[in-house]
């Protein structure tokens, strides 16, 4: 919400008003025959409304009209009407100061989402292929009577599935979709386990392997999109690492956390960005060399979504391995902890049954 009450017009005519949340009008200057003569005024820049009081009006190049009536300020003529109460507190430089500002900010989202959207687009064909190769992988198994090929290829498809499913729902966090308030228990070694092959197909396109290693039949406590995370952490790697390498995965219980990380060779993170990195807009400076294009989003919303969950996240810049281009590249490490609430039973109860079986054909 704007701090300013204002009237937003759209090119087809509709338009919304707000009130400031910090600066609101009185009602005399707000009623429908007065917001009417402000939509009909198509003057840019500052000009005097009702009663003598300011009016500011901006357009952008979208065609959205901004328009900023009866402001009564400091540095502005005197009101022909006084309204009791009403009382100059800003200048015409503060407010255009915060209107510019805000408007930036809305380019600067724009833009965000249209390379949110593009990046979007490409996960969705990627998963879309990932689905479409295990879905034959599990025909040609079925065709063979190859069980566990075929039970391999359904797992992949379902994984794929949850990751298209954790796309859509990223894409909806960062717009704002009120849809993540309810806390639920999460299995955490089942939502990392899905990721995992989710990307399986993509580590191997770019030559890369991708490894899980540990076990944890813990559950935690927040919204149903966790898997945002490690999906986030893992995608970096990839995207970031070059050929011939490992994205090692681990996922391990301490006393009362579940701790996640995710290691891969990637550019180094100076020390002064090992916090900066995990804030919205903020990309690394190897990382740009990198890949010059980005959003500087996914890690802001990965801590965020920590940060629900009452977990921290963190990062270690070991060890240099190799330099691509002028640009050293480190074994990177990214550490993710979030409290555990009691036990995935389901999927102990399954792999305790699983075990037993295996045993008992080798016996």
């Amino acid at each position: 919400m704007l701090a300013l009450t204002s009237i937003i017009v759209q090119p087809d005519g509709d338009y919304t008003v707000t009130q400031g949340s910090l600066f609101s009008l009185p009602p005399e200057l707000m009623d429908p025959f007065r917001i009417k003569s402000y939509l009909n005024s198509d003057k840019e820049g500052w000009s005097i409304s009702e009663f003598g009081y300011l009016c500011l009006q901006k357009t952008e190049k979208t065609g959205e009209r901004f328009i900023f009536p009866g402001l009564h300020l400091v540095d502005g003529p005197k009101p022909k009407k006084r309204i009791h109460g009403y009382k100059a507190e800003l200048s015409k430089r503060e407010v255009e100061m915060y209107v510019d500002s805000h408007l930036e900010r809305r380019k600067n989202f724009r833009a965000q989402a249209e390379q949110e959207m593009t990046a979007l687009v490409h996960d969705l064909r990627h998963l879309s292929g990932a689905i479409y190769h295990s879905a034959e992988q599990a025909d040609r198994a079925f065709q063979q009577n190859n069980r566990s090929e075929m039970q391999e290829g359904l797992r992949t498809i379902v994984a794929t599935q949850t990751m298209l499913k954790a796309r859509i729902n990223y894409l909806d966090y960062i717009s704002g979709v009120d849809r993540f308030e309810l806390d639920e228990r999460i299995p955490i070694y089942s939502r990392v386990d899905k990721v995992v092959r989710c990307f399986s197909a993509a580590a191997k396109d770019r030559k890369l392997r991708i490894k899980l290693s540990g076990s944890s039949f813990r559950v935690t406590s927040g919204p149903n999109i966790l898997e945002i995370v490690p999906y986030t952490l893992i995608d970096n790697a990839i995207k970031y690492s070059p050929p011939n390498y490992q994205v090692e995965v681990s996922v391990y219980d301490t006393d009362d956390h579940t701790i996640v990380t995710v290691a891969s060779v990637g550019p180094q993170i100076l020390e002064t960005e090992k916090e900066n990195i995990f804030k919205q807009g903020v990309r690394g400076e190897k990382a740009v060399k990198v890949r010059p294009t980005g959003t500087g989003l996914g890690l802001a919303v990965a801590k965020d979504i920590v940060d629900q969950f009452n977990g921290s996240i963190t990062v270690r810049n070991l060890e240099e391995v190799c330099n691509v281009d002028d640009v050293p590249h480190h074994l990177i490490s990214f550490e993710f902890k979030v409290p555990s609430f009691g036990e995935d039973a389901g999927r102990k109860n399954r792999f305790t049954l699983g075990k037993r079986t295996r045993r008992s054909k080798i016996g």
